[in-house]
């Protein structure tokens, strides 16, 4: 067996082992997800859960009355202001969709939370090698912080996955310029 044939065979291990390690950091984010009576209601999660459904029912007219009644509201402005327009646009898109849950919403972040580790093992891959790519994406499936935002009702998974796709966008286009020229 030559040292050639070995590397293939840690390779292949090592590909293995990261994506059952990814793969049981995804189902424990999924299996772990609150039931909907166990949603903040009255905090982060309920005020995300109003601004999606009034959107969904009213469209985006709705938003200066939002946002009329988050400044005049002093107790709203502790919590999360109307106007992440995207955010709460794409949430009322989800719920139209899908059932008017918590649950639902908690789903979304879910699903943000792949395409997340997708797009991060994707890019990874692409500049630094299969294997760095897979030690980098099972670090940032079983971050605690990362698993916790993918199970709940708040904005954090999908910003993620839209940071990390605009860094290393940005990261593609300077390196694919720089080939260029």
């Amino acid at each position: 067996m030559t040292l050639a044939d070995k590397s293939f065979g840690v390779d292949r291990l090592i590909r293995l082992v990261s994506w059952i390690l990814i793969s049981f950091s995804l189902l424990t984010v999924f299996m772990t997800t609150p039931r909907e009576g166990e949603f903040a209601r009255g905090a982060d999660e309920g005020y995300y859960f109003s601004y999606a459904m009034i959107v969904k029912e009213g469209g985006v007219a709705q938003f200066p009355a939002l946002l009329r009644q988050h400044l005049s509201d002093k107790v709203a402005q502790l919590y999360p202001h109307p106007g992440r327009i995207g955010y709460v646009l794409l949430t009322a898109g989800w719920l139209s969709i899908f059932p008017d849950t918590f649950l639902s919403l908690a789903r979304l972040s879910w699903f943000c939370f792949i395409l997340f580790l997708l797009v991060s093992f994707w890019f990874s891959r692409k500049y630094f090698g299969e294997r760095t790519a897979c030690f980098y994406t099972v670090l940032l499936s079983v971050h605690p912080l990362l698993m916790t935002a993918g199970r709940r009702v708040l904005q954090d998974s999908m910003l993620n996955l839209f940071w990390a796709l605009t860094l290393w966008l940005f990261l593609d286009f300077l390196i694919e310029k720089t080939r260029r020229q």
